[in-house]
């Protein structure tokens, strides 16, 4: 996942008294900690730029002798998102409509 954010330059408004937290350092950090990274800094011709790049995955675990039920699993998965349609011969899990 890539997440860039542009402003203009302009100023941005501060609140009087507010808690300037921890900010990019922050940011940076929770980034780093689940394997991301990101980027910052002035834009030719005015602004600021932020990129964070996040790792997005998703991981199945399961004993060798499982491993049918976890590409069934994985198929259902796939349908019910749309990213793929699993070949016809899958057919629904049990249980499921």
């Amino acid at each position: 996942l890539v997440l860039l954010v542009t402003d203009d330059g302009r100023e941005p408004a501060k609140k009087p008294g507010a808690n300037p937290g921890y900010g990019l350092l922050g940011m940076r950090e929770r980034a780093v900690s689940v394997g991301g990274s990101l980027e910052y800094g002035p834009v030719p011709g005015g602004g600021f730029s932020v990129k964070a790049v996040l790792p997005v995955a998703m991981d199945i675990v399961g004993r060798p002798f499982d491993e049918p039920l976890i590409i069934r699993i994985a198929a259902a998965y796939e349908a019910a998102t749309k990213h793929r349609k699993p070949p016809p011969a899958f057919g629904p899990l049990k249980g499921e409509p």
